[in-house]
């Protein structure tokens, strides 16, 4: 999974997108450009920019990778997530693959990061309701594997020094396996 910082040092942003009702799992749902190691893929590195170049066209020659937030397990489909950093200098142009993205987002680390962005929501996960942190977008909201990795980025976040974040971040996490 790519957690793509795109900008230079003022207002960052992080690439996620709306997955389509035709994916087999996580219909609907917000999450980061990513899926399983394949044969050819290295590593989990590899196999995150190959995925956000299939998914949302980002060139993988254009991102450079920072190192990898700890693994993060999902509650409902029992997946082991590899979120890798990557950086990217500008906004790509962002060519969403039909089948898997209904839409592609962009989010502000601001607003991720203001007092009342995050909030504890009740949600229906296969019949069993349970409490999540959660921060909508609009009509949809980021929740569960996709928040917690969000929320793990975003407290290494807090702690890098400005006026270089990025080589912070980099700083502040550990190189990808």
């Amino acid at each position: 999974m790519l957690v793509l910082i795109v900008g230079g040092e003022d207002q960052l942003r992080l690439v996620l997108f709306e997955r389509s009702l035709e994916v087999a799992d996580h219909k609907g749902e917000i999450c980061f450009p990513g899926g399983s190691i394949e044969t050819g893929d290295g590593d989990a590195s590899s196999a995150a920019l190959r995925e956000a170049w299939e998914e949302l066209g980002i060139p993988p020659r254009d991102v450079s990778v920072l190192g990898c937030l700890d693994d993060v397990h999902t509650v409902k489909s029992n997946y082991v997530i590899t979120p890798v950093v990557g950086h990217i200098e500008s906004m790509p142009v962002l060519i969403p693959d039909p089948v898997e993205v209904a839409r592609p987002l962009v989010l502000t680390l601001n607003s991720l990061n203001a007092p009342d962005a995050w909030q504890m929501e009740r949600i229906d996960v296969g019949g069993a309701v349970r409490d999540f942190e959660a921060h909508r977008v609009g009509d949809a909201r980021i929740w569960g594997a996709t928040a917690r990795i969000l929320r793990s980025f975003l407290d290494v976040w807090r702690h890098v020094s400005i006026p270089t974040p990025v080589q912070g971040v980099a700083e502040r996490i550990e190189k990808c396996d």
